[in-house]
């Protein structure tokens, strides 16, 4: 979750979150919901490229690791039952953040 929220923080420093409320405006249409899954996408993978950076500096345990990622591929739209996609499936997020 904090990964997440570093996510959104890298979005509003780079621009990203002001352009992505443009986009988004008052538009509740399919393309407007299509701008928010993405920036949320993209909040994802911010979140996964930080854990992915910093985790060996947190020196864990692999067991650690092997727990942290199976907690993130039940944070995936799939495993979580939901019927938006906002956050992608678990195993997707889990193949990003597992990148080396």
């Amino acid at each position: 979750m904090a990964a997440y929220e570093y996510g959104n923080h890298v979005q509003a420093l780079s621009g990203i979150a002001k352009a992505a409320d443009r986009l988004k405006g008052s538009d509740e249409s399919a393309q407007g919901s299509e701008h928010l899954r993405r920036y949320n996408l993209q909040a994802e993978c911010f979140a996964g490229a930080f854990i992915g950076s910093v985790w060996k500096s947190l020196h864990r345990p692999s067991s650690d690791w092997r727990e942290f990622l199976d907690l993130v591929r039940r944070t995936g739209d799939d495993v979580q039952g939901v019927e938006d996609r906002w956050h992608g499936k678990g195993a997707t997020i889990v193949h990003w953040v597992n990148r080396p």
